[in-house]
């Protein structure tokens, strides 16, 4: 083992190939530090972490690993200086094989791809483990705290990628056909002034993982503001929690072009979008399966819980949509278009102008199984659900306790058709007409064996309201 305590000692440590070099004092690099061979760079004790900072004025890279090459550190700190050298490259690059134990990569401000780290090649393989952390990073590119090269891999356990940014995936940039895994990590309070605040995933790349919290992230003029899925991309995450993010459309995650969502066992919480899809817009093509993932208290102008457009398949099984405020449509759940399965699950206490708990669109297709509509308050149209110029059959489905002005379980627009079996209305009330269902001008409902009971309107069709024509 070497002990080194400058730039200059490291170095000749490295010219030997010894394979364990100890860092006995805080230095700064000022040239750029090249791993050919196998060998592990670390602080003398967890407890007494010895940082390792860019030198001022000096804007390479601090650290590369070529081909050949494999590094782990452990135990240090790695400061870019971004203060007092903006514009520089990565804290690291790598080719090969990178390993960061316990490390913390910081404080770089990069004028290209990755903030802190950058993989430079399909067969790079960057580890990050036992609390190793990348933060308060930037790039004026891609990938502000991490960026993947085509097909490179990361893999994350317990460790974070916290506060930095960059235009786009602000988090982690993962570029097409790289493969990324997070288990038990945390990605939290990045921005991206584009899209994927937290994580850009682009054409089939791949993130998969378990127990990993993406949290507080920012796309701030564009979509994904927690995760953005592009062109093919597949995510497979359990106990996935997706919080508090914020963005354009797809607040908690943005699901494009084909891309393929598998949640289990997690949460969409807490995620505001200024447009569509609080906590989560799945576009035409792309499709998302939810078990077992209860989506709540997310806010939207249009689809506060999830927003499906034209195109897009959502299965849902064994989960609820609670307490979600969409300003215009939609509160739980809007559909525009889309192929929709929802089985055993729960729509409660969620608040729109029309269609508080579900809007249904034009050319959609809903299946149901076990599904619950209660206590949904609509300002206007549909305290459970809105039929919007659709032809609908319901099976399987319940509406109580909902409220609106118009038809606060069931609002039936113009120009759609309702069939209805083996369901409840229930206990709705309306402050105008049709407590229980509301059929308008054009459109047509058949029930069959539905109990209609208890329901009440201020107006007009306690029970079921047929507009003029209808």
């Amino acid at each position: 083992m070497a002990q080194v305590s400058n730039q200059t000692e490291l170095q000749q440590a490295l010219a030997l190939s010894d394979p364990l070099i100890e860092i006995t004092a805080d230095f700064t690099i000022g040239t750029q530090i090249n791993i050919a061979y196998t060998v592990t760079i670390q602080s003398p004790s967890p407890a007494g972490r010895r940082a390792l900072t860019r030198l001022a004025g000096y804007t390479g890279v601090m650290f590369f690993v070529g081909a050949g090459g494999s590094l782990t550190v452990s135990d240090l700190i790695l400061d870019g200086n971004k203060g007092a050298t903006p514009n520089a490259q990565p804290v690291i690059q790598t080719a090969a094989s990178l390993i960061l134990d316990n490390t913390t990569v910081q404080n770089n401000a990069s004028a290209g791809n990755g903030g802190g780290i950058a993989t430079t090649s399909a067969s790079a393989v960057c580890s990050l483990v036992n609390n190793a952390i990348v933060q308060n990073c930037e790039s004026q590119d891609v990938g502000g705290g991490i960026f993947l090269f085509d097909a490179s891999t990361l893999a994350m356990t317990q460790s974070s990628v916290i506060n930095n940014a960059a235009s786009v995936g602000g988090g982690v940039f993962i570029n097409t056909g790289a493969a990324a895994s997070a288990a038990q990590c945390f990605i939290s309070g990045n921005t991206a002034s584009g899209d994927g605040g937290g994580i850009f995933i682009n054409g089939n790349a791949m993130l998969s993982g378990e127990g990993t919290t993406i949290s507080g992230n920012t796309a701030l003029s564009g979509v994904g503001g927690g995760v953005f899925a592009n062109s093919q991309a597949t995510v497979t995450m359990a106990g996935l929690t997706l919080a508090d993010n914020s963005s354009v459309d797809g607040a908690g995650l943005f699901a494009n072009g084909g891309s393929q969502i598998t949640l289990t066992n997690g949460a969409i919480a807490g995620n505001t979008a200024l447009g569509n899809g609080g906590g989560m817009f799945i576009n035409g093509g792309a499709s998302a399966t939810l078990t077992n993932t209860p989506v709540a208290g997310n806010h939207a102008v249009d689809g506060a819980g999830i927003y499906a457009n034209y195109g897009a398949t959502l299965l849902c099984e064994n989960g609820s949509f609670t307490g979600n405020i969409a300003s215009n449509n939609g509160g739980g759940l809007l559909v525009g278009g889309s192929n929709i399965t929802l089985t055993d699950i729960v729509f409660r206490e969620n608040q729109a102008e029309n269609g508080a708990g579900l809007f249904l669109n034009s050319n959609s297709q809903l299946n149901t199984s076990n599904v619950q509509l209660q206590s949904n308050t609509a300002d206007i149209n549909g305290g459970g659900l809105y039929i919007n110029q659709a032809d609908l059959s319901l099976d399987g489905i319940s509406f109580t306790v909902n409220s609106a002005a118009f038809g606060c379980g069931i609002f039936v627009n113009i120009n759609s058709a309702l069939t209805y079996t083996n369901g409840t209305v229930g206990e709705n009330t309306a402050t105008d007409s049709g407590g229980g269902i509301y059929v308008n001008a054009g459109s047509s409902a058949s029930l069959s064996g539905i109990p209609v009971f208890r329901n009440s309107a201020v107006a007009d069709g306690g029970g079921i309201f047929f507009n003029v024509e209808a």
